[in-house]
């Protein structure tokens, strides 16, 4: 992010010492000339308060409301109406040196740069084009190009849903000029800049070290998972004081961190949104896709779904904090399979072609030669392959934990499942195959080495 200022200060630096406005150097058409259209009279606003926190008004934000009434906001004609854009009698038509975005996704782009390096107050502008463009779009001006900015890309794991889940709201105002439309936008975070960069310090140290361990997709899952439901704890006391805030007007953005993955990351201890936007960071970190879920209301609740071999499986690792050691129960999940997780209807047939579930949870497929295990008689495979396919992998780990859960109903391999040999299915057996994959000196098959 340093970088990135930087490099922006040198360049406004070379533009001012050869002359040239900074609209000039935009690698499209503008019109610099004071010859073009004014779109509109006055100045335009809106301003929104982050929806997946419905008990959150703007009473809670008096930064913004302040701004808001300052503005013109809450004329008569408007108190009533906060959702809708509201215009004002302003006369700032005077042109301003800004880049003029040709396109939405240009303009979203750098409206994402400033959310991404948390700035108070970002500017864009934009051309007439998209200006008419993004104003005919549902939702109108201010709030589609401010969706536009978090569209989920995996290759920028500091956006997307990490944007979505950690905002308050802004307040955002529109002045027309001969380029087109300069739009300011005034945010409300739930982390600092100062303490984004704790968080992007952290999560290099825990993507460098995986990195250097070479791990398969799945692996890299498990290890992500293992870190986050080892180490955050859900923060009930810091939930119980938002709530009062909420309550009581004296809400402030540190009460806002439980739903961070700087509350998860740094605090140790957050409530779902802070478990889900850890793993959300670091799975787009480690190259793998992810997303987070919002679940309806009546649940109050999100977790995520990441990408293996093209399907997507449901994770839960709030619900998974701390049950490493007993076996995970919402741990690479199909549909069927992910009882109590009732997805919000956002989440439509267009989503589900775009993250296409998986039919069965990870490692449940059927194996090819059922076998039955209350048979003795019945070829029962070697120490550690549970599902028969002929090689001790990760697979195999899941099903013994789901088999030591009791939540295995299907064929598997009684002989896999004992790997230490005692004839006796246990903890010691789930030991002895974590060692094993993990390339420890064990062999499977005999009884446990103490080390």
């Amino acid at each position: 992010m340093r970088i990135r200022r930087l490099t922006a200060l040198l360049l406004t630096l070379v533009m001012f010492c050869t002359g040239l406005p900074l609209s000039a150097q935009a690698d499209t058409h503008l019109q610099d000339s004071m010859e073009g259209e004014i779109a509109f009279a006055g100045r335009i606003t809106d301003y929104l308060i982050n929806p997946l926190y419905e008990e959150l008004t703007l009473d809670h934000f008096p930064l913004l409301r302040q701004l808001l009434q300052r503005m013109g906001y809450f004329s008569a004609e408007s108190r009533n109406s906060e959702e809708s854009c509201s215009y004002d009698a302003a006369d700032d038509t005077a042109q301003t040196y800004i880049i003029y975005s040709t396109t939405v996704e240009s303009a979203a782009s750098k409206l994402r740069d400033g959310i991404i390096d948390r700035q108070e107050k970002i500017t864009v502008g934009i051309t007439n084009a998209v200006y008419e463009t993004l104003k005919a779009k549902p939702d109108g001006l201010f709030k589609e190009l401010f969706y536009a900015s978090y569209a989920h890309d995996p290759a920028e794991p500091r956006a997307g849903d990490y944007i979505r889940y950690t905002y308050g709201g802004w307040s955002a105002s529109g002045t027309a000029t001969t380029s087109g439309v300069k739009l300011e936008y005034t945010m409300q975070y739930y982390t600092t800049a100062e303490e984004e960069e704790q968080v992007d310090a952290m999560v290099d140290t825990l993507v460098t070290a995986w990195q250097k361990q070479n791990l398969s997709d799945y692996e890299q899952i498990c290890a992500i998972y293992d870190y986050i439901t080892g180490h955050v704890t859900y923060d009930n006391a810091g939930l119980e004081a938002y709530s009062k805030a909420v309550d009581d007007g004296t809400l402030t953005m540190e009460h806002c961190k439980i739903f961070t993955a700087y509350g998860a990351l740094v605090n140790g201890t957050s409530v779902c949104q802070g478990y889900t936007n850890l793993f959300y960071r670091l799975a787009l970190e480690m190259g793998l896709d992810a997303r987070t879920i919002k679940s309806i209301p009546a649940e109050n609740h999100v977790w995520n779904i990441a990408a293996l071999d093209e399907l997507y499986y449901n994770l839960d690792a709030t619900w998974d904090a701390g049950e490493k050691d007993n076996g995970y129960r919402y741990f690479l999940l199909n549909m069927e399979d992910f009882v109590n997780h009732t997805r919000n209807a956002e989440y439509d047939a267009d989503f589900d072609a775009a993250y296409p579930m998986s039919p069965v949870s990870y490692g449940a497929a059927e194996p090819e030669d059922p076998v039955d295990p209350e048979d003795p008689e019945e070829p029962n495979g070697m120490p550690g392959d549970l599902n028969e396919d002929g090689i001790v992998s990760g697979k195999d780990l899941l099903i013994l934990r789901y088999v030591l859960a009791e939540r295995w109903d299907k064929s598997y391999s009684t002989i896999g499942a004992d790997t230490n040999g005692d004839g006796e299915t246990n903890g010691m057996d789930l030991i002895l195959l974590r060692q094993y994959l993990a390339e420890w000196d064990v062999v499977l098959g005999a009884q446990p080495v103490k080390r």
